[in-house]
């Protein structure tokens, strides 16, 4: 038989006895603190520490796949035995630890992550890191600058930017945030825990987040702007609105785990109102499955919508998962919103400022004042992979324009719909409808292309 104790109201220090065994001496404290430096002189990284309250919260530096180490600092004198479990390196003095890594090979990759294990490290009294501190991800990049799709001008200004996924201005464009996906949450989440950080020329970084938990992209990123202040971000349980002047986070809006979750969230700055779509999965007669969406619209979150319309998508599932995700894309002459048909294909409606209504093929990935572009799936009849289907509709056109099939997966990356095959890209040429081989405008090897859509990013090596 085990026993428990607990103690309530102790003191720093208590030594219980019990019985004939040696007196135990119980301490509290707080856990070791550890900060994590890079050692290449100059060489720009990003240390992004969890926030302990999030279970699980995550500990990650982003660097170059040049460093070499990484240096361990630690808040107590140490225990500098090496034991089996620790990382491989060495002790600099009684609180620093410089973990070797491991060679930069990239496997043509852009980025690639390890992890370094800290649980085996002791303070000479005993002390460790806490659970959320037990490992360091360490997630290594292959530096490049990240130029626009169509110009190959330089996006951004910071020297972070290389570790940056995606790159988001506000709306006046004195300021971006920049995003970096840092690991996946335990269990079958569809998310990432991400880093977000505000630039702005000649100030240091500001760390809005450096580990949160979000599933919702808008436009592929987890971020959006509202205005020039505020930003807005969500999971599929709470949608929070960031203030960059207060520096305060608040929740606009929640939900509880039997309403189901958010399925997207879109501002429509132009509107003033915010998009919602909620989702909840519901089983069919053939056991499958089903993920039901509704589509909510709100001039302010904080009071009830001013139009709701239930069951506006269903989407079927795999595995449990779901196929897609719906989009709402509000734009100046109206909005597009991706709903699905009844053999469950995405369709877009879209409906003008003056109530014109148009039904369009597939999903909607880009908009502006002149394009529109969407992909549906489509079985590659040779491999059994599913891929994309390109069709591009001109606003004041009669009919959408079915491209070619791609000779690879596509990528939309602003106005410009990009496949890629084995590390090779191609581009669309509208004026030919086809798809031709692209080196890119500066000739630099292309590392990536950007999740985001809203403004075509590749990332060029350097």
């Amino acid at each position: 038989m085990g026993a428990v104790l607990r103690f309530t109201g102790m003191d720093n220090v208590v030594t219980v006895t019990i019985g004939d065994i040696p007196p135990i001496r119980i301490m509290k404290t707080e856990p070791l603190q550890l900060t994590v430096e890079t050692t290449r002189f100059n060489n720009e990284s990003i240390v992004l520490a969890g926030n302990p309250e999030q279970n699980p919260a995550l500990r990650a530096v982003v660097v170059s796949n040049l460093e070499t180490h990484l240096t361990l600092s630690f808040s107590e004198e140490m225990d500098q035995a090496i034991v089996n479990g620790m990382p491989k390196g060495e002790w600099l003095d009684s609180r620093r630890y410089r973990v070797e890594l491991a060679d930069g090979l990239m496997g043509g990759n852009e980025r690639v992550e390890n992890s370094v294990s800290l649980i085996d490290f002791r303070s000479i009294r005993g002390n460790y890191t806490a659970v959320y501190d037990w490992n360091l991800g360490v997630h290594r990049v292959q530096p490049g600058v990240w130029r626009d799709v169509g110009t190959g001008e330089k996006i951004g200004w910071s020297p972070r930017d290389t570790f940056y996924e995606t790159i988001i201005y506000s709306p006046d464009r004195n300021r971006y945030i920049g995003t970096a996906a840092i690991g996946r949450p335990d269990g079958d989440g569809d998310g990432y825990y991400y880093g977000i950080v505000l630039e702005e020329r000649g100030q240091a970084p500001r760390f809005i987040e450096t580990s949160v938990y979000l599933n919702i992209l808008q436009q592929g990123s987890p971020v959006q702007w509202i205005d020039n202040d505020r930003i807005l971000y969500a999971d599929y349980r709470t949608i929070y609105e960031y203030s960059i002047s207060t520096g305060e986070r608040r929740i606009l809006l929640e939900r509880n785990g039997d309403e189901g979750g958010y399925h997207s969230v879109t501002y429509d700055r132009h509107a003033g109102q915010h998009h919602v779509m909620t989702h909840k999965y519901e089983e069919t007669q053939d056991h499958k499955g089903q993920v039901v969406v509704n589509t909510y619209v709100y001039e302010e979150l904080a009071k009830p919508a001013i139009s709701e319309h239930l069951r506006s998508a269903v989407i079927g599932t795999s595995n449990g998962y779901m196929s897609y995700r719906m989009t709402v894309y509000p734009v100046q002459s109206g909005t597009f919103h991706t709903t699905t048909q009844g053999d469950g294909r995405p369709i877009t409606h879209y409906e003008s400022q003056t109530g014109r209504k148009r039904v369009l093929p597939g999903q909607v990935y880009y908009v502006d004042d002149k394009l529109v572009l969407l992909l549906e799936n489509y079985l590659l009849q040779s491999d059994g992979q599913v891929d994309h289907k390109l069709w591009i509709w001109n606003y004041g056109g009669t009919e959408p324009i079915e491209a070619p099939l791609p000779p690879g997966s596509v990528r939309i990356a602003g106005n410009q719909p990009i496949a890629v095959r084995d590390e090779e890209y191609y581009r669309y040429d509208y004026q030919n409808n086809e798809w031709q081989r692209w080196a890119n405008v500066i000739g630099e090897r292309i590392l990536t292309i950007s999740p985001q859509t809203s403004i075509g990013m590749y990332k060029a090596a350097r």
